[in-house]
């Protein structure tokens, strides 16, 4: 499926910052999530199972904050389908890379914000309005907490690798001199 235009970040913005936070995390996921399947439902079509990651109760915050997101106006004009939803909510509950959005780098950050924004437009094949799809790519991997740290991980492993390779030289050089004080 072929990457689209979708809503504007700033309003998306502005709804995450409206996100009820008091009581968010004694709500019943499947049935916020049964309510927001109906509003892409078709005419005559019946709801997709839910899968178990999406829990009836106890649920992740992150799921509450984003059936919020995509009950927003704003999602309306796309064609997205409930099995659509469904995949892109159970991907997020099944994932622990972003925080809680209640915690400190939760909703108050900026940063977050953007990276969820960014993510769910991606699992929803959308990219912000006013972005080309090449920005959008390249803005979500610049705020991708998970590529920073894939990245600070390859820099660390690279590291280790120049590390054993200075310590295997200079104990191959410390070979050499011994080889070359024994011989004379």
């Amino acid at each position: 499926m072929s990457m689209r235009e979708g809503p504007a970040l700033s309003r998306l913005h502005r709804r995450l910052l409206a996100f009820p936070t008091g009581g968010a995390t004694d709500v019943n996921i499947a049935a916020l999530t049964h309510d927001l399947l109906w509003t892409f439902a078709r005419e005559g079509e019946g709801l997709p199972e839910l899968p178990q990651a999406l829990p009836a109760s106890s649920p992740k915050p992150l799921l509450a904050t984003l059936v919020w997101l995509l009950a927003d106006e704003s999602f309306r004009g796309y064609p997205l389908t409930p099995e659509q939803v469904v995949h892109v909510l159970d991907g997020f509950a099944r994932t622990d890379t972003l925080a809680n959005p209640f915690s400190e780098r939760g909703i108050a950050s900026e940063d977050w914000r953007e990276e969820v924004l960014r993510l769910l437009l991606s699992a929803l094949n959308l990219f912000p309005e006013g972005e080309t799809l090449v920005q959008a790519e390249d803005r979500l991997l610049m705020v991708s907490s998970s590529e920073r740290r894939r990245v600070l991980d390859a820099a660390r492993a690279a590291e280790q690798r120049a590390a054993a390779v200075r310590q295997a030289l200079a104990e191959q050089k410390a070979r050499e001199a011994a080889d070359k004080y024994s011989r004379e």
